[in-house]
């Protein structure tokens, strides 16, 4: 699919370069798949656009609306303009208003349009579309502040689809900036490895801290690092001479605008890594600290702090519990030091730094490989030399749990990881999880089966197991019986969180743990010792089921076993560390 999508930002007000974090900060954002015309073409990344840049917005305090094909209010004119009025009548001066369209993109005579839902693609139905003149002039007549526009549209054919750059285009009020996505002439690209489109994913990745300016990334430092990336990245994805130019319009003076404070730090107190920093997750609304790891070329891995120092709880299930197993004999676990557990589960994009910046081959790679789908005989097999973490036989992006890793693979991950700090915050152990550890995480303070209480078809909410979804794709017959929306794994933290703000802790992949499996009785009195291994070999234990387990295997009191050389499709893991 070629894309037509540009980015423009708009600063009616830029006073100061910290004028984002002044007022409340809003965004609208609409991304379109699926159109009710024939002559609007499914289009594949749009609604996955959008709903990254929402996922990242949250996580900055943005008040985020968000119109996709996936939402209950969906992404019609009508829906997009009540939105955008009922922000602007709430928007005061030193507000902060994002504005994302992702979608196809038409242009008649010297207006451009975003192609609702049940767009009519004609010019005699221009009342059908979402002009993008009448939307600068509703910028416009709201109160100063900081606006930005994100428009994202899909070049419809050579005739009547937005020219990127041309000179007809509509121009943006005055003291707006623009980056276009591609130049005129050119065309903008989507990708399937990228599930984007390749301008919107270096935008986002640019605004997760690929272009950071210090712990900042402005406005300047962003439209540097798209304006650079995309044509390095065009040719290489698509291996012929494809051309695409980000090409930047308008004018902007003062102090480069903040678009992002990366971890919510002062930007004049002295980094270090990893740092530690106070957030708000903005699905619990409840702020927690937070021990964030910078891995380099802008990826980073964040830890929650788990207060748990002196506090008691019981590991295992109770007799009476639904489908409990022997091997999850109750005992009351004393923890002797609060710690740090990976906010989620340690992804591809994180494991690929480790692999680039050290060379290491996983076992899977090493010896005969892993497990994996077969999607045309429609099993899972293995092993095989073909399925290792790069490749599982299904869809998997940066942002996706590493799988068909070992324990072994995943020790290593955490030795690295160890060496990246700069010992200006002070950790005695980087490693995996102790089974007491991950087990009190990821009961959050209940007591029931799962976080979210006894009844399993909530797991539809809180995780990715097997489910409608997965029965329809595989052919096999166990599992919920609601659709959590994924017949295999899905991008993490796509669910709701526990109370301790921990994503995916039922379901998605497994998750090795530090320890030896052994008896909970022979478990250290500390809840923070790990019970060791007396032999390199001996089994260890894994925790929170996966996306294609039953329902009693995602409870908060499961253990499964596994040799620590053992690799599969849906076996991850997450990190814990010990301060």
């Amino acid at each position: 699919m070629k894309r037509y999508s540009y980015l423009l930002v708009a600063f009616l007000l830029t006073s100061s370069s910290s004028v984002l974090a002044e007022g409340k900060k809003y965004a609208l954002l609409v991304g379109v798949n699926e159109y009710d015309h024939g002559d609007l073409a499914k289009l594949d990344y749009a609604v996955n656009d959008a709903a990254k840049l929402a996922d990242l917005l949250k996580k900055h305090e943005y008040d985020v609306s968000l119109l996709t094909d996936s939402t209950a209010g969906k992404p019609t004119k009508m829906n997009i303009e009540a939105a955008l009025d009922e922000i602007l009548g709430k928007y005061k001066k030193n507000d902060t208003l994002i504005i994302a369209f992702a979608g196809h993109g038409l242009q008649f005579g010297k207006d451009c349009y975003f192609c609702p839902t049940d767009a009519k693609p004609f010019d005699t139905q221009t009342r059908t579309l979402v002009s993008l003149t009448a939307t600068y002039q509703k910028l416009q007549e709201s109160y100063a502040g900081v606006k930005l526009v994100l428009v994202d549209a899909c070049r419809n054919d050579g005739k009547r689809g937005i020219r990127g750059g041309a000179d007809d285009t509509p121009l943006p009020p005055k003291g707006v900036g623009v980056l276009m996505s591609c130049s005129d002439g050119e065309f903008a690209n989507e990708h399937k490895e990228l599930q984007h489109g390749v301008f919107f994913y270096h935008v986002i990745k640019g605004m997760e801290g690929a272009a950071k300016d210090g712990d900042e990334v402005t406005w300047d430092s962003l439209r540097a690092y798209v304006k650079k990336q995309v044509p390095i990245a065009v040719p290489k994805l698509f291996g012929d001479k494809r051309l695409q130019h980000p090409n930047e319009m308008g004018n902007l003076s003062g102090a480069p605008p903040v678009l992002v404070s990366l971890g919510g730090v002062d930007s004049k107190a002295e980094l270090t890594n990893p740092r530690i920093v106070r957030a708000r997750d903005a699905k619990l609304n409840k702020e927690f600290e937070y021990l964030i790891y910078d891995l380099g070329k802008g990826v980073e891995l964040r830890l929650v702090k788990i207060a748990a120092k002196g506090k008691t709880f019981t590991i295992g299930s109770p007799q009476e519990e639904k489908g409990r197993e022997d091997n999850e004999e109750q005992r009351d676990i004393t923890f002797t030091d609060d710690y740090y557990i990976g906010q989620l589960e340690i992804t591809r994009g994180q494991f690929r730094r480790f692999v680039e910046e050290t060379g290491y081959k996983t076992e899977a790679e090493e010896d005969d490989g892993g497990w994996g789908w077969n999607d045309t005989d429609k099993k899972f097999e293995g092993r095989d030399k073909k399925y290792t973490w790069k490749n599982a036989g299904f869809t998997q992006t940066d942002e996706h749990p590493v799988v068909n890793v070992t324990w072994n693979d995943a020790k290593q991950f955490c030795e690295w990881m160890a060496k990246k700090g700069d010992g200006k915050v002070r950790l005695k152990n980087v490693r995996l999880p102790g089974e007491a550890e991950w087990e009190y995480a990821c009961r959050a303070g209940s007591k029931s089966r799962f976080a979210f209480g006894d009844e399993e078809e909530g797991l539809a909410e809180y995780g990715n197991v097997a489910d409608a979804d997965y029965r329809g794709k595989t052919g096999l017959n166990h599992g919920i019986k609601a659709s959590d929306g994924h017949a295999f794994m899905a991008a993490t933290g796509k669910y709701k969180p526990n109370e301790f703000g921990l994503y995916d802790m039922h379901g998605n992949a497994y998750e090795w743990c530090e320890d030896f499996y052994g008896k909970y009785a022979d478990l250290p009195k500390g809840g923070n010792q790990i019970q060791t291994a007396k032999q390199s070999n001996d089994r260890r234990a894994l925790r929170g089921g996966s996306w294609s387990s039953f329902p009693r295997r995602c409870s908060a009191a499961y253990r499964y076993i596994l040799a620590p050389v053992n690799r599969d499709y849906n076996v991850g893991f997450r990190v814990a560390v010990l301060p």
